[in-house]
């Protein structure tokens, strides 16, 4: 099975574009989450146009700066991975979407326990007897590798994935969530991948045959002024996003209830 992943396309629609022309001859694309910048429905129904196009087939977990109605448009779609566990070949996919806590009480965050029941709740619809490699989906990356550290070197990955990592032992996890810690690494026999952000260009390549896995960070090519104005718009679409979602109802809550007193 070939299958590509990319993630963080956060509405980045010419790199989307471009990288549609890259789907020929994949089985699968999985996209990884923060298909918008705080957007609903149709921000995300627009970014993917360019691969319901291709014609390959697609899967999906919602991010953290995804609005719920994305992941009920996903769900809806019966392409949500989130939670689920799905067998395409012998191949199976487990996936989680959102992130674990952040400063910025972004809108689809999750608690540790939250992550855990996601991932272990796909994994309870696979038959790994069935399978010749276990693929695990996360928008958030496990917590200390090299694909969940901040520019400051601070490690913010999930303590809960990568417990399940440990434990379950995957053959590979595609994550995302952190644009600058790209790279790839090991967790025990795990391969996990992160190769950046859609938005910034990148995306994984990933080979699954009986003689082994590979996985390359690839990059999608785009003129200098296409790359200008994409970073322009992206900049103030996450500006004016962030602040909307933290005065809405929705957002004034999720602060409220994580700063009360339990």
């Amino acid at each position: 099975m070939r299958l590509l992943f990319a993630t963080d396309l956060h509405q980045a629609q010419a790199s989307a574009t471009a990288f549609s022309t890259r789907l020929s001859g994949a089985d699968l694309l999985v996209l990884g989450g923060d298909l918008t910048l705080y957007g609903g429905a149709s921000d995300a129904k627009r970014v993917v146009e360019s691969f319901d196009h291709a014609g390959v087939e697609w899967l999906a977990v919602p991010g953290n700066t995804d609005l719920d109605e994305v992941s009920t448009w996903l769900t809806d779609k019966g392409r949500n991975l989130h939670g689920r566990g799905v067998r395409r070949g012998r191949v199976g996919l487990v996936g989680c979407g959102g992130s674990n806590r952040t400063p910025l009480f972004t809108p689809n965050e999750l608690t540790e326990d939250e992550i855990d029941a996601a991932l272990r709740g796909g994994l309870a619809e696979l038959d790994r007897s069935e399978l010749d490699a276990l693929v695990v989906v996360s928008h958030v990356p496990p917590k200390d590798t090299v694909a969940d550290r901040l520019f400051s070197g601070e490690h913010v990955g999930s303590t809960a994935l990568r417990r399940f990592i440990e434990e379950v032992r995957p053959d590979l996890c595609l994550c995302g969530h952190i644009h600058e810690s790209v790279g790839a690494d090991h967790l025990g026999p795990t391969l996990v991948c992160n190769p950046g952000a859609l938005s910034h260009r990148r995306f994984a390549d990933v080979s699954l045959a009986d003689e082994g896995m590979t996985c390359r960070i690839m990059t999608v090519e785009l003129g200098a002024a296409q790359r200008v104005r994409e970073e322009v718009v992206g900049a103030f679409l996450k500006l004016k996003g962030y602040a909307a979602w933290r005065i809405s109802p929705q957002g004034l809550a999720v602060v409220e209830n994580r700063t009360s007193p339990s």
